[in-house]
């Protein structure tokens, strides 16, 4: 299971998501600019989270 971090601008917690699923928990995680309009590389399986 991979992980994508949404980034929004002026959000603040973004990055402590991306660093306690990446260090804390060891799981794969990606930051997801808000803009894109796709989530290439991203199956059913995966989560978005939004912070």
């Amino acid at each position: 299971m991979k992980f994508g971090v949404v980034v929004f601008p002026g959000s603040n917690c973004d990055r402590d998501i991306y660093e306690a699923l990446k260090n804390d928990l060891g799981q794969e995680a990606e930051m997801l600019w808000h803009k894109n309009a796709g989530l290439e590389g991203f199956t059913t399986d995966d989560c978005i989270v939004l912070p």
